[in-house]
């Protein structure tokens, strides 16, 4: 596991920056914390191609490109407040082939959620630990995005049982094709809440 300092990461290109106060970074990088953009998101329908969220990362080298097996994931929490408040992992090809997974808020309270878009997005929930919700902001939870051969596997890490798959996703990545890996923090309804990544890894 090779961890990524946060030091080194810049904002996705040809894409939205932190609007707000500038990322606060810890001394050693491991570490990050801002306030997302107003009434910013990821979400792409037939109808709807909304690109606005700010993404800090960097692109996979060509070395982890050519292993058929490799992972990426960050620990995050938020202080959140407005319905569709997010932080998450993401994985980036273009515009219209992406992931993100995290936390996000709605039906005021949060949950461990999975986006995938390829061309479309569609969107997975599942309960966030019922100990762990009505805390403010949340503990640090753990994420994962892993390739294997022709697969893509989405891992939250949960408290009693350890890396547990959410999402399986076929044909996603081929062979040799540049990925942005980053962090994204987003408020589609709301004006911006505070988000915290730490532990960014690659492997």
């Amino acid at each position: 596991m090779a961890p990524i300092s946060f030091n080194d990461l810049t904002f996705l290109p040809n894409h939205p920056e932190i609007d707000k106060s500038a990322p606060v970074i810890s001394k050693n990088g491991s570490s990050i914390s801002f306030v997302t953009n107003a009434t910013s998101d990821w979400w792409r329908t037939p109808t709807e191609h909304r690109y606005s969220g700010p993404v800090l990362g960097k692109e996979v080298s060509s070395t982890v490109l050519e292993q058929a097996e490799w992972s990426v994931g960050v620990s995050l929490r938020g202080d959140w407040k407005d319905e569709y408040d997010q932080a998450a992992l993401f994985l980036y090809q273009t515009n219209n082939s992406w992931i993100k997974t995290g936390i996000e808020f709605t039906q005021e309270k949060p949950w461990l959620s999975a986006v995938v878009n390829n061309p479309y997005s569609d969107w997975n929930l599942l309960p966030y630990p019922a100990s762990s919700s009505a805390l403010s902001p949340t503990p640090f939870t753990s994420f994962k995005i892993s390739r294997a051969g022709t697969f893509v596997r989405i891992y939250v890490k949960l408290p009693e049982y350890g890396w547990t798959m959410v999402r399986e996703v076929t044909n996603f990545l081929k062979d040799g094709e540049k990925v942005f890996i980053g962090v994204m923090g987003c408020s589609p309804k709301g004006q911006g809440v505070k988000v915290e990544f730490e532990d960014f890894w690659v492997e």
